[in-house]
């Protein structure tokens, strides 16, 4: 086996497009292009709540509960396309990504479970 072969951070930072399917379930044509749990940024962003967890152990404070899911997912996406507003196309931000996963929680959790799955990052 070729050790090249085991190494994922590259295609996570690559990124994978999603396929959203909507509340009903049923497949749309927009898509979310996001980064993997193997990622920079996403392992980043762990290392980073570790820290704070503890230095808040460390100080004697209680640990601050933030539900940040909307945010978290925002710096893991990369781009959409095929999102419209009164059929205008709806250009990418990571303030708009935060809005539409915290307005809309199954496409949050539908998000969250994609990334989360690492063959989906992985080409073969």
């Amino acid at each position: 086996m070729d050790i090249s072969s085991l190494y994922t951070t590259e295609a996570h930072n690559a990124g994978s497009e999603m396929r959203v399917k909507g509340p009903d379930g049923k497949e749309t044509d927009f898509y979310i292009m996001v980064a993997g749990v193997d990622s920079d940024v996403w392992r980043d962003d762990i290392k980073q709540r570790q820290r704070k967890a503890l230095a808040a152990a460390m100080s004697g404070e209680a640990a601050e509960e933030v539900d940040d899911s909307a945010e978290r997912l925002a710096a893991a996406t990369i781009g959409w396309k095929g999102l419209e507003a009164e059929g205008v196309a709806v250009d990418f931000t990571m303030d708009r990504a935060a809005d539409l996963y915290r307005n809309a929680p199954y496409l949050l959790d539908q998000v969250n479970r994609y990334i989360g799955d690492r063959a989906n990052f992985m080409q073969g």
